[in-house]
């Protein structure tokens, strides 16, 4: 039998490498519509609004179907599908010639979904310690949050010194490879090991209309909204901002600080809320993260800006994996996989409304006016977890 620490290993491999695939051009999708695929300047911002919105909503409709696939035929065959249909939109969009076969590769790409909740049931499967599995599904979230944010450190490089195109050549590569990994190397996981206190199992509309899930899932959709809405104009904006002689990939690389704050600070959020509570990491995260965006608005120097991106790390980082423990926490274990799939959907919703109030917002007032709308939404859930936060101290006073 393949041994779990291996197995976790290869599950570990899948999540970075994979997360920062799909982040590695992101940034740069404007660059490679005018650039390469010689799209118009008055069709930019429509197709730059569609490359990037088209992959969530597929996700969000093709998700429970391939759920539902995974429960049925196992989870590697999900690992498995995944990888292959990933390099199957990389290769589209490196071959393509005009911005409408990009939005069709991008469309490609959003039928990959999925991998989160399948790596988070691979791994709560490989132990029935439900501590060990909270661990591991926590480096899951790190993995992920730090593949997600170094991806364009490295596709910035690339894109500089090599073009947008031959990036994705790049990253054809990589996940074609990791996809083989899966195939050769990858064992299904036993099946899943029963637990008599958690008897209870709730219905995904049960789930849907369960308070604390949907504040949680509020929380989620601004936390994806505001990272998304920034990274359009990112590389527009550092370049407006220095004379450095290779943009693409100084934005990048200030991009890729977030991720590497949430590195560091990932672990000591973890110690907060087990010792605190997740109610109040979520408030000081959202807190923290509003204060840094309102900063970098203000802001106009390069150094600056790119140490209050670090400083948005530190905090925003927390929400996701805060969320999900209590989440874990709040629902029984055999109905957690459907919590965490509702909690994935919210992010994807997130994910495709940041794009389009980021292109609303600099058509209308500017980029700049994109971090001050940011840091005003984070605020306003700042304001709701505080406000909740005292009634549920209030009513443990009470009784």
């Amino acid at each position: 039998m393949q041994s779990s620490v291996f197995t976790l290993i290869l599950l570990y491999l899948n999540v970075f490498i994979i997360s920062s695939s799909n982040t590695f051009v992101l940034p740069f999708l404007p660059v490679y519509l005018k650039q390469d695929l010689n799209c118009v300047s008055s069709d930019l911002a429509l197709y730059t609004t569609l490359c990037y919105s088209v992959t969530f909503v597929v996700n969000i409709f093709i998700s429970p179907v391939w759920g539902h696939f995974a429960d049925k035929f196992g989870k590697k065959k999900m690992l498995i599908r995944v990888s292959f249909i990933l390099f199957l939109s990389y290769l589209c969009a490196y071959l393509a010639t005009t911005p409408l076969m990009l939005c069709l590769a991008r469309a490609v790409q959003g039928f990959a979904c999925g991998m989160m909740p399948a790596i988070m049931a691979f791994t709560s499967s490989l132990t029935s310690d439900h501590k060990k599995t909270q661990i591991r599904i926590g480096y899951v979230q790190s993995i992920n949050l730090l593949g997600t944010i170094i991806g364009p450190a490295f596709g910035g490089i690339m894109a500089e010194f090599m073009g947008v195109r031959d990036s994705y050549l790049c990253i054809f590569i990589l996940v074609a490879l990791i996809c083989v990994i899966n195939i050769v190397l990858l064992s299904e996981p036993p099946k899943h090991i029963q637990h008599s206190e958690d008897s209870e199992i709730i219905p995904i509309f049960g789930i849907l209309k369960d308070p604390i899930i949907v504040s949680l899932c509020s929380c989620i959709v601004i936390n994806s909204a505001v990272i998304m809405m920034v990274v359009p104009i990112l590389a527009d904006y550092v370049e407006s901002m220095t004379t450095f002689e290779e943009p693409l990939a100084l934005s990048g690389l200030i991009f890729s600080l977030s991720g590497i704050a949430g590195v560091l600070a990932s672990p000591l959020w973890s110690k907060f809320g087990s010792e605190k509570g997740f109610l109040k990491v979520l408030m000081l995260s959202s807190l923290g993260a509003s204060i840094a965006y309102l900063l970098q608005y203000h802001m106009s120097s390069i150094l600056m800006f790119s140490m209050m991106q670090f400083v948005f790390g530190l905090c925003i980082c927390a929400t996701i994996p805060a969320a999900n423990s209590i989440t874990a926490k709040h629902i029984s274990h055999t109905s957690q996989t459907k919590a965490f799939s509702v909690l994935y959907s919210a992010s994807q919703c997130g994910n495709i409304l940041g794009p389009v109030i980021s292109t609303a917002v600099v058509t209308i007032f500017g980029p700049r006016q994109v971090f001050g709308l940011a840091s005003a939404l984070l605020f306003i859930i700042f304001s709701y977890l505080f406000m909740v936060y005292h009634i549920r101290k209030n009513d443990k006073k009470s009784s």
